[in-house]
């Protein structure tokens, strides 16, 4: 009788073992398949929104209020509307124009230096090269640091553009997990541009959420 009811006990246990492990597995897919959804129904929201900018002046105003739908109720896709989209790209239209093509003209001629420089031999000209590889790397992750900064605070177009830089030297732990994800991120791009189209505005504002905004978060402004 001890037998059997030892047996019985590790069968009992046995059986809830399974239905936890079938609860966890099927709670963990639910979740999975509903934050793909969100993925998807933001990057699509993003691409319709950017369209009222012509794609080129609309797409980080976009980015910047899914960036904001995203920190005030993360994978909640009930909260993503046409409406609070084109709210938030509103008020985000000209400031977010402003930096976007700041950092981008600042980007354009520090790629036409380097590539001026490369093609002249000599060891001055090598260390212009690392300097101005470190001059692109800087500017593109401070970039980030702006849209995560714009999103969460109000700022002057000066201060935004100096704290965005602050940030690069300030937490290197920070930019270097920018970098990690964004290569990732390119790689992704590279091999499924598919997916990157259906996924990638999602994708990439919760990139910046999560790895960009508690650095934000840290910041007192007077």
């Amino acid at each position: 009788m001890n037998g059997f009811y030892i047996q019985s006990q590790i069968l009992l246990r046995y059986y809830h073992l399974m239905k936890e492990v079938e609860f966890m597995i099927e709670k963990g897919v639910t979740e999975g398949i509903n934050k793909f959804y969100y993925l998807l129904k933001l990057s699509m929201y993003i691409w319709v929104i950017s369209l009222v900018g012509c794609l080129i002046f609309g797409l980080i105003p976009a980015i910047i209020s899914g960036l904001e739908l995203f920190q005030t109720d993360p994978w909640n896709e009930k909260t993503i509307t046409l409406r609070s989209l084109y709210d938030g790209f509103k008020r985000n239209f000209i400031q977010a124009n402003q930096i976007g093509l700041t950092f981008s003209l600042v980007c354009c001629i520090l790629l036409y230096s380097l590539w001026f420089s490369i093609q002249i031999e000599g060891i001055p000209f090598l260390l212009i090269d690392f300097l101005l590889v470190f001059m692109i790397f800087l500017v593109s992750i401070s970039f980030f640091h702006s849209l995560s900064i714009l999103a969460m605070f109000e700022i002057s177009y000066k201060n935004l553009c100096y704290l965005s830089c602050i940030l690069f030297f300030k937490e290197t732990r920070v930019m270097l997990t920018f970098s990690f994800f964004i290569f990732l991120f390119l790689i992704l791009a590279y091999k499924l541009p598919a997916l990157l189209f259906f996924c990638g505005g999602g994708t990439f504002v919760v990139i910046l959420a999560k790895v960009g905004t508690k650095t934000v978060q840290k910041l007192q402004f007077i």
